[in-house]
């Protein structure tokens, strides 16, 4: 019982975790783009020079990509609710607890839409 719950907290807060890395911040950008087989495979290379052609540097990649490339991969990871979903699921598939998947993701929206209230106030 006790490692159920374990399990259903870990998986939260790694999804939040993966929330909170990859819709509030550039970070596969900055590390990706010195990397020649990642920054073409991962379009950071075109992100990169629409920031230079715009001038637009509020724009995240995870935006760019979802405005720019129109396919079922960019839909699911630029959609936080159905991204969370399996980000939950297949870590609980990992720590052997598929009945916590709901509780699971219920947490990490719910931790995920706190962090980001505050985030948008600071």
């Amino acid at each position: 019982m006790e490692n159920d719950f374990l399990s259903i907290i870990y998986s939260s807060f790694f999804s939040t975790f993966i929330f909170i890395i990859l819709y509030n911040t550039n970070v596969i950008v900055e590390y990706c783009k010195y990397l020649p087989f990642f920054k073409e495979k991962l379009k950071i290379k075109d992100y990169l020079d629409y920031q230079n052609l715009t001038g637009d540097t509020t724009l995240l990649y995870i935006q760019y990509l979802a405005s720019t490339y129109n396919n079922f991969f960019i839909k699911l990871i630029s959609c936080p609710l159905c991204f969370g979903f399996w980000v939950n699921l297949i870590s609980l598939l990992y720590l052997s607890n598929i009945k916590g998947v709901f509780i699971s993701y219920t947490i990490s929206v719910i931790l995920y839409t706190i962090f980001k209230k505050n985030y948008d106030t600071i």
